[in-house]
């Protein structure tokens, strides 16, 4: 039986659906079909097959990272998957050491992923680097909420806070974001604003100061927009008194998951408010080969 590692050429990339599918079944229809019009139209993806058929895939997603003052290419790992009926049989050892040999050719600094568990990729040469702070509950409607005031009126019993979110997003009113003590007011971000949107962030983000970060730009909020509008989300600009204070993506599956918002202040996001919203983290990990020296 003839085995294979290889890169898929675009007209072959959407033959790895299945496998997708099989081993992520929590991902939606709607979701898949974003990410293999939109994702795979500029990806990599690395299968093993047998006969023909395939085994076990990972998928690298280009992006472009600042470290420190340098801008780099990386690439971030997503999709790793073997069927089940070959696992433990060190195929997906295979595919990373490949992908691993193949950036350093490009000299690329490292992948990065978001795992499941650390520890499955710590026999690789994996590192954390950062922990992803995102929250989730259910967005309220604060119909009668001014955008900027204090949310201490506006308590989940006070505004009837949405149970059936993906209904609620459809009908429009997803509007209001609340956080400690306060509420902005959420304006969904159009197509011709994409640079504003990434010249607010660099202006936010250069604040904190952070040394390794994705480069957030025009094309990087377009994607994240059709992203969470493929999960019954959106990208909105957080109003105070009519001005743009931050920016905010979302999404909408069991619970409303709120990514990483962006304010001016973000003191402000704090705590939770009256519990609406849980704190929860994800690791993200890489793995340097060392090419560009340090930073």
């Amino acid at each position: 039986m003839a085995e294979v590692i290889r890169y898929l050429p675009d007209e072959e990339k959407n033959r790895t659906r299945a496998l997708w599918e099989r081993i992520f079944a929590e991902d939606s229809e709607r979701f898949l079909d974003y990410y293999y019009h939109i994702k795979t139209a500029d990806n990599e993806i690395l299968v093993l097959e047998r006969d023909g058929e395939i085994l076990s895939m990972l998928q690298l997603n280009p992006y472009r990272l600042q470290l420190g003052a340098a801008q780099v290419e990386a690439a971030y790992v997503i999709a790793v998957a073997t069927d089940s009926r070959y696992r433990h049989q060190g195929m997906m050892a295979r595919l990373l050491k490949r992908a691993m040999q193949d950036r350093q050719a490009k000299k690329q600094p490292f992948l990065f992923l978001m795992p499941a568990a650390e520890a499955i990729y710590r026999p690789f040469g994996f590192r954390f680097i950062y922990r992803q702070q995102s929250m989730t509950g259910v967005l309220g409607a604060l119909a009668d909420a001014a955008p900027g005031m204090l949310a201490e009126n506006h308590s989940p019993a006070n505004t009837g806070l949405l149970q059936e979110p993906k209904a609620a997003h459809q009908k429009g009113n997803v509007d209001f974001f609340e956080s400690r003590n306060f509420v902005w007011k959420l304006c969904s971000v159009a197509e011709d604003e994409m640079e504003e949107v990434a010249g607010l962030a660099k202006q936010l983000l250069s604040r904190r100061h952070i040394q390794v970060r994705t480069v957030r730009d025009a094309h990087y909020y377009r994607v994240l927009q059709k992203e969470c509008r493929a999960e019954d989300g959106d990208l909105c600009w957080m109003l105070q008194d009519g001005r743009r204070a931050g920016l905010v993506a979302y999404t909408c599956d069991e619970a409303v998951e709120i990514r990483e918002p962006l304010l001016e202040k973000s003191e402000q996001l704090g705590g939770s408010a009256d519990g609406m919203l849980s704190g929860i983290s994800s690791a993200i990990v890489c793995v340097w080969n060392g090419s560009l020296g340090s930073f």
